[in-house]
């Protein structure tokens, strides 16, 4: 796989794309709750592939909502 298959995303684009605040994916990175995240040099970066999985985890079952 190459390195730069998934394209990466820093925290204000995830905030957009997931309809929540910048403060929220910062206080998921710090309690380790968010998607996975990479360092590049001082740069907060996100996989968007693994930030779709990470989504796709969250999902509840559907018998919670009854």
């Amino acid at each position: 796989m190459s390195l730069l298959s998934s394209p990466l995303i820093d925290e204000r684009q995830l905030a957009e794309k997931l309809g929540v605040s910048v403060a929220t994916i910062r206080h998921w990175r710090y309690t380790l709750q968010g998607p996975p995240v990479r360092k590049v040099g001082r740069s907060v970066r996100y996989s968007q592939r693994e930030c779709e999985a990470w989504l796709d985890s969250q999902q509840e079952p559907w018998w919670r909502d009854q």
